[in-house]
């Protein structure tokens, strides 16, 4: 399984734990439908990278697809008769400009240790995308330096069942650009704690970004302002980016 598989767990047993997951899921459509209509165009081929809510908004006859998830990801998505096929990250190199859309959410293209690393990211869904991918990035440029160590928490109730989720980060004393990330999983009702990580985390900037993408064929690069996103294991908003191939 890999570390941004991790993620998606996470974010499954926060779906499971969240009352307002209907909510969640409806600011998520409103999100889609800003990209769509900038873009005129509501792709009939979604390839989801990671388990996020993006995966259960409404993508009317649009074929699903997923990768980067675990089995009980998977099983999670079916027990909810969820038609999605899974494809291994490894075997995205079989489909070339596949899918209309690809959508890498909770700041993908930040789970990574180098630059060069985030080149071959970023390239990996350059290669799959026909017409635009759809991430998430927070605006570390401009991020104060108070809000370096810790994301916003997330607190859970379901039934008497109360759980928290804390993400704390360890910067690099040789880089200050990396750090690693560490999501703490607290069962308030039964005093247990449970760690997720660390992962390793390399600041992705939107010009960079943009250079990325532009490198691999990109033809337009959009940061939408009247669109935000907010994930499943932290209450930071992160800017939804939508990169243009048109294929």
């Amino acid at each position: 399984m890999s570390k941004f598989s991790i993620i998606g767990e996470i974010n499954r047993k926060t779906m499971f734990f969240n009352n307002r997951l209907s909510e969640v899921v409806n600011k998520k459509q409103d999100i889609l439908r800003t990209v769509y209509n900038f873009h005129n165009c509501e792709p009939q081929s979604v390839l989801f990278v990671g388990l996020s809510a993006f995966v259960f908004a409404n993508y009317n006859k649009a074929k699903l697809y997923i990768t980067h998830v675990s089995e009980d990801d998977l099983e999670f998505l079916k027990s909810l008769n969820k038609n999605v096929t899974y494809i291994p990250f490894e075997e995205l190199k079989d489909y070339y400009k596949k899918f209309q859309m690809v959508v890498a959410a909770d700041e993908y293209f930040t789970y990574a240790k180098t630059d060069e690393d985030q080149k071959r990211m970023v390239e990996q869904l350059s290669y799959v995308t026909s017409n635009f991918l759809l991430t998430t990035l927070r605006d570390l440029k401009n991020q104060e330096y108070r809000d370096r160590e810790f994301s916003i928490p997330v607190t859970l109730r379901h039934n008497d069942d109360h759980r928290i989720l804390l993400e704390a980060n360890t910067h690099s004393v040789l880089d200050k650009h990396s750090w690693t990330s560490t999501v703490y999983e607290i069962d308030a009702t039964n005093n247990v704690l449970k760690s997720y990580g660390p992962f390793d985390r390399k600041s992705m900037f939107f010009k960079q970004l943009a250079k990325f993408s532009s490198d691999c064929g990109a033809v337009h690069f959009m940061i939408h302002k009247n669109a935000m996103y907010k994930g499943m294991l932290r209450k930071n908003y992160e800017h939804v980016i939508t990169i243009d191939y048109n294929f």
